[in-house]
């Protein structure tokens, strides 16, 4: 922001907000958006983000400036960016078998036709 990189402060964060981001690197959305992670760098720019959805561009999502020592150090925003097919396991190293397809996680079936 204004020149320069820095963190969000995640007062007032929603999940939204992760999809807007992924959305603009170019992923499919977010599988996780949240907050209270530490960082000893309180570079903080902005804070109170409010997007919509659908946004071009982050800064197009209403936000506050931030305020000098408003938050702490463990208050920075953390995002994982999803991409269409993407596949997991429901217990990271084990488990159910998902997929991410049409906006949203689900199982595979096992079929015999083809």
């Amino acid at each position: 922001y204004d020149g320069e990189w820095g963190y969000v402060c995640d007062d007032g964060w929603q999940e939204v907000n992760g999809d807007v981001v992924c959305s603009i690197l170019g992923y499919d959305g977010a599988i996780s958006s949240s907050i209270g992670h530490y960082s000893s760098d309180v570079n903080y720019k902005l804070n109170y983000i409010n997007c919509v959805g659908g946004e071009e561009d982050f800064l197009d999502c209403p936000y506050s400036l931030y305020t000098p020592n408003y938050c702490s150090v463990n208050e920075h925003v953390y995002i994982s960016c999803v991409e269409e097919g993407q596949v997991r396991l429901t217990n990271e190293s084990s488990g159910l078998l998902e997929v991410f397809y049409g906006g949203e996680w689900g199982y595979v079936c096992e079929s015999t036709e083809t």
